[in-house]
């Protein structure tokens, strides 16, 4: 590959930047990243939740209620008097109720609830990771309009020192005042091109402090990054193949966890209260009372919904996969098209090397005839333009190859 002659700006006290360094920092500031750290707040308060079922259940209730009809003995017993329950009746109890065992459904929705955060963030590195493009298109605006600006101030420095000789050339009557003219307006063109330049290198550079959160100036170093080269078919460390995976682990689990619902569930439970009447319906005074046990709940007859849920999940993974397969597919036919532009801009640079030589040569020549007085300024102009355009050519070309194999890194994924 024809990768030479390429440039990079210094100034004194210059900050230098790479474009890793630009892409970490994009991902560090983008706002999109300040999501990760609350996801997984989100999944700590969850876990806690969670974990609440094993710790006792305590709850306080009070009731007053008026009955109508009333538990009465319709039969007399001579000696004996049978109460009769009061029609308004009181009590206030505290109810108590401990998990013992659930089947492993609590474990199983905590490892969920930290999966869909695992899925959550894995998603924000997804939308990060095309953060990188805008990234990688200002940082390269820079370097190509830099590289514009160093060749049109080569160039003007060229018309200065041409210029001296015409006037010297005008002070002993040997150049008419046209000549200088014509190259002083062209001078005057490059200070316009310049002032453009700079107007669109000043907003690329504030688009990289906006993505990377950086104080860039005008006196920052951009270096170019090393040259890419993959022969690989598979892709490398694309954020969206570990979200495909988080994706089809999680609802592996939630498959899981359709089938532990139907577990068994054990608990114990207690209860303590005072009122009237207490258990003894005919006794109607206040009195207190309990009541401890153990609760065993099994759903035995589920109708096979948990088949169902389960075939629903390995739908949703075979949809997940299909959506892998359509992302490598993509993946590799933009590739292809990044490879293409590899292949144009070498061979381009092959014929850029050959006009950079026959332009330099043709302009020395009317520099001479110039000089001669045998070529106007007009032509010196046209051919030193020409020469200039030839190398700016070769340059953006070497620029925009390196450019390519960039895009072609981050859609490899390496």
């Amino acid at each position: 590959m024809l990768v030479g002659l390429l440039f990079t700006f210094h100034f004194s006290f210059a900050q230098t930047n790479s474009l890793e360094e630009c892409y970490t920092a994009a991902a560090e500031h983008y706002p999109t990243a300040s999501q990760t750290n609350l996801y997984q707040q989100i999944a700590d308060l969850q876990s806690k939740n969670l974990q609440t079922a094993f710790l006792p259940q305590v709850q306080l209730n009070g009731q007053a209620v008026y009955q109508s009809p009333v538990v009465t003995v319709p039969i007399k017993i001579p000696g004996v008097d049978i109460p009769t329950p009061n029609h308004d009746q009181y009590k206030v109890t505290v109810d108590a109720s401990q998990l013992i065992y659930d089947g492993g459904l609590i474990k199983k929705q905590n490892e969920i609830a930290q999966l869909n955060s695992q899925v959550q963030q894995q998603q924000v590195q997804v939308d990060l990771y095309k953060v990188r493009d805008m990234v990688l298109q200002a940082y390269f605006n820079v370097l190509l309009l830099n590289q514009q600006k160093e060749i049109l101030l080569l160039q003007k420095s060229t018309f200065d020192k041409k210029l001296q000789q015409v006037n010297s050339g005008i002070k002993f009557g040997t150049v008419l005042q046209s000549q200088a003219d014509i190259i002083s307006a062209q001078k005057i063109s490059i200070d316009q091109s310049v002032a453009e330049i700079d107007a669109n290198r000043d907003a690329a550079i504030q688009i990289l402090n906006l993505l990377t959160g950086k104080q860039f100036n005008s006196n920052t170093t951009f270096s170019l990054p090393s040259a890419f080269t993959n022969d690989s078919a598979t892709l490398g460390a694309r954020p969206e193949l570990t979200l495909f995976s988080l994706q089809q682990k999680n609802l592996s689990l939630q498959s899981d966890l359709s089938h532990d619902k139907r577990l068994p569930k054990l608990s114990a439970f207690g209860q303590g209260g005072y009122g009237r009447p207490g258990y003894n319906i005919f006794d109607n005074t206040f009195q207190p009372f309990f009541t401890v046990g153990l609760k065993l709940n099994w759903n035995i007859l589920g109708w096979n919904t948990a088949n169902h849920e389960s075939e629903i999940y390995s739908l949703n993974t075979q949809i997940i996969q299909k959506q892998q397969e359509t992302f490598v597919l993509n993946t590799d036919m933009q590739s292809i098209q990044q490879n293409a532009d590899i292949n144009k801009y070498n061979k381009l640079l092959e014929y850029d090397a050959q006009l950079v030589t026959l332009r330099k040569s043709i302009a020395a020549t009317i520099e001479n005839q110039l000089e001669n007085g045998t070529a106007t300024a007009t032509d010196y102009v046209t051919e030193q333009n020409n020469a200039t355009q030839a190398e700016l050519n070769l340059k953006i070309h070497q620029l925009q190859l390196l450019q390519a194999e960039m895009k072609l890194k981050n859609t490899r994924g390496y």
